[in-house]
């Protein structure tokens, strides 16, 4: 049987034609007897010799009804239900540009989207589209098709059997290094991997350097940003793996990927700014996209600041499960670290230990859970050598709380690191603290007042004894200069002895600004 090819417009399908085999007919189709030639008549849809319609009928099963006792009425299908064409390929979007909101995505030529409202860290469900090439329109969700796209990617050549990621990466308002673009990712895995799960990572930082990807299977691999890992992927186990991200040898952050199912098969799409907070919602992250959709977005692992405090102590190791979280370091002085998300007992030990032997604080401290994407100041404080009714070393936990949005002040929480039962803090005028001067309830050792709000400027700060709660004004047993600038958002922490034997240091305050990546420390003496 002689077919012929016809297409049709499919609405909705990437706004092409698409196109089907269809079986010919044995005359030229009509309408109506002007579409035959001279001589013919339209019968039945059909072209026919005039005086031949009722072989016309016969051959279209629509005689008269005359039984000629043979069987002449085989049908032609003039069926109008057309079969659905069968996709060549797939394609989804993943949107991760942390400046774009929501977004229609739409095939260039067409007027109809094919995802709507995808909105950051999302991904859309697979799209089965014919062989071809197609460019994808980005545009603000809700807005006209007649609209001037944000970003229209380079051509993605569609194939038979292609499972296409397309990645929006980049910043709208960037500069020519990292401008909104489009990141065509081939899924072509290699086989399942028996017991395991496999991942391969797309770089998409929009203001990350180059990466150095470590703690996975085999040696590290170098990521440049807005390129991506072998097709073939890295074995992950199923229970999660933590992945350290280093510029050169600086560890940056780490990662630590969620539970997996044997054999699944995950892109890992790193995204957001290293300029913001991992807890914000452009921080950097990473998005975890399974075969079958989004698994979720991954917060970068908790990151630990351990600030020596303990005055009257050396050199000292923070340890947990023998791993050294901090070493070699001494008052005044704070190092980082990341964790996987978790509960974990901190024990402190003199340097050089190698987190052995008999901790200074026995039994440990617990930190309570620490979770992804937060950041925790980890204070060690106490005496080595406490007199009696002293504190001995302890690890106190304090999880960054501070708002973001306060710019022209200081914001400042302050801490209890003494060797006292409890203290107030407050701004000190003609030698005394008003009532209305106060700026914390009393603190109790190992715990932190809330927030401050300090305008610019020059403060005078006094620490008073709070024991059996004296009612302001109080008289306060050491004072500092501190001066207010615009944006610090940081740590008071009081350390040392307010009444020193020999050898103990009297009173300092410790600064740490949670406002700089490095969380540096200022002391600051007493008057």
């Amino acid at each position: 049987m002689l077919h012929r090819r016809e297409c049709y417009a499919v609405a909705g399908l990437l706004g092409l034609a698409s196109c089907f085999v269809m079986p010919d007919t044995l005359g030229t189709a009509c309408v109506q007897d002007l579409d035959c030639n001279s001589g013919q008549s339209c019968e039945q849809g059909i072209c026919v010799e005039i005086g031949d319609s009722d072989a016309a009928a016969s051959e279209t099963g629509t005689g008269t009804g005359t039984d000629t006792g043979t069987d002449t009425s085989t049908e032609a299908d003039t069926s109008t239900d057309m079969p659905e064409p069968l996709p060549d390929g797939s394609v989804r979007l993943v949107h991760a540009a942390p400046d774009v909101g929501p977004v229609d995505v739409y095939s260039s030529g067409s007027d109809q989207p094919l995802v709507e409202g995808l909105a950051y860290a999302e991904v859309s469900n697979w799209l089965d589209i014919d062989i071809g090439d197609y460019s994808f329109e980005l545009r603000p969700a809700g807005a006209d098709p007649l609209v001037a796209p944000l970003h229209v990617s380079d051509v993605v050549a569609v194939d038979e059997g292609d499972r296409i990621s397309v990645v929006a990466a980049g910043l709208l308002d960037g500069g020519p290094e990292d401008l909104l673009r489009s990141l065509a990712i081939r899924e072509d895995w290699g086989t399942d991997l028996a017991d395991r799960a496999r991942a391969r990572i797309v770089h998409a930082g929009s203001d990350a350097p180059t990466l150095t990807i470590d703690g996975l299977e085999g040696p590290p691999f170098v990521l440049s940003r807005f390129a991506d890992s072998p097709a073939a992927g890295v074995p992950l186990d199923l229970a999660g793996e933590r992945v350290e991200l280093f510029e050169g040898d600086t560890l940056l952050t780490a990662f630590t990927t969620p539970p997996l199912a044997e054999g699944e098969q995950v892109l890992l799409v790193a995204t957001g700014l290293f300029g913001a907070l991992a807890r914000e919602d452009d921080g950097f992250s990473l998005i975890a996209v399974g075969e079958d959709g989004l698994l979720g977005r991954v917060l970068q692992d908790p990151q630990v600041f351990t600030l020596h405090g303990a005055y009257d102590a050396g050199n000292l190791e923070n340890c947990t499960n023998d791993f050294e979280v901090a070493a070699n370091f001494n008052f005044g002085e704070v190092q980082s670290a990341f964790l996987s998300p978790g509960d974990y007992d901190f024990e402190i030990f003199g340097y050089p230990s190698g987190c052995t032997g008999t901790p200074l604080n026995p039994g440990g401290n617990a930190s309570g859970a620490l979770e992804a994407g937060e950041r925790y100041m980890l204070l060690l404080t106490g005496e080595q050598s406490p007199d009696e009714g002293e504190p001995a070393l302890q690890v106190a936990t304090f999880r960054d709380r501070f708002a973001t949005d306060q710019v022209d002040a200081t914001s400042i929480r302050f801490v209890h690191g003494a060797s006292a039962e409890q203290i107030y803090v407050g701004n000190v005028t003609d030698g005394e603290i008003k009532a209305e001067d106060v700026y914390t309830n009393p603190i109790a050792w190992r715990s932190e007042s809330e927030p401050s709000s300090l305008a610019q400027g020059m403060y005078l700060l006094g620490v008073a004894d709070a024991i059996n709660l004296p009612a302001p004004p109080l008289t306060p047993l050491v004072t500092f200069d501190f001066t207010s600038t615009a944006g610090p958002r940081e740590w008071g922490i009081v350390a040392g002895d307010p009444s020193p034997g020999p050898g103990d240091k009297i009173i300092q305050l410790l600064l740490i600004d949670t406002a700089t990546p490095g969380w540096d420390v200022e002391i600051i003496n007493i008057n």
